[in-house]
């Protein structure tokens, strides 16, 4: 089942028609805060997410307003939906010290609707994975230990193969006619990546439910950058 965060506001009425340059960057910034206000004191091991695609979709007018149309369409391998891309290069994340993303890329002049950033499991075709490969595939996976309010220690290793998807739409576009490309920045901020995650036996027990909240987290604190040029 995808975990899908859904923002359409103004799809009906906003888009540009001659797009034929999609320039994508993927940032960080922040650190995850490990000092809880319960006092829970966390160390983190491990802390790595698959980033799977950025990509957009491609609207056309009709009758009753736009339909959407992938661009580019490509099997996501982990499941059977269809996903639409523009960059789909599933890349290992070491959340605690991450590289910045950078890529251009040129489409047939069409529309832009939508913009999609999902995080899924790795797989043989991976990049940037440790040399140490993890034994299981995973969208989410931290380990390490914490430290509960009674002093009591916990180890823990928290992963989930459960995907994730933030679609939405920009909030405005230039309409002139006079741009065509696109500059697209999604910035997460990982400070919160342990928020809502407690050192309890619950984080235990329910190691793939813990995992995704983490990875909820980190979709969740994100600002999305639509700049046309």
């Amino acid at each position: 089942m995808w975990l899908l965060l859904w923002s359409c506001a103004h799809v009906r009425t906003l888009a540009h028609s001659d797009i034929s340059t999609v320039r994508t960057k993927v940032e960080f910034i922040g650190t995850p805060l490990l000092t809880m206000e319960n006092g829970d004191v966390f160390r983190l091991e491990t802390a790595a997410a698959v980033l799977y695609s950025v990509r957009f979709l491609q609207c056309t007018d009709v009758s009753d307003g736009y339909a959407l149309i992938p661009i580019n369409n490509a099997d996501a391998g982990h499941s059977d939906i269809a996903i639409p891309t523009n960059w789909n290069r599933p890349t290992y994340i070491d959340l605690l010290n991450p590289s910045p993303i950078q890529t251009e890329i040129e489409i047939e002049p069409q529309s832009i609707c939508l913009g999609a950033v999902t995080w899924a499991r790795w797989d043989g075709g991976t990049f940037d994975l440790p040399l140490e490969e993890p034994e299981a595939t995973f969208s989410m996976l931290l380990s390490g230990s914490c430290t509960d309010s009674d002093g009591d220690e916990r180890s823990f290793s928290l992963f989930t193969s459960v995907p994730s998807e933030r679609i939405e739409s920009p909030t405005e576009l230039d309409d002139d006619g006079a741009s065509d490309t696109l500059n697209f920045t999604v910035v997460f901020d990982t400070t919160q990546l342990l928020h809502k995650i407690e050192c309890s036996d619950d984080l235990l027990v329910n190691s793939s439910s813990q995992a995704l909240q983490a990875l909820f987290n980190v979709q969740n604190n994100a600002h999305w950058i639509w700049e046309w040029e």
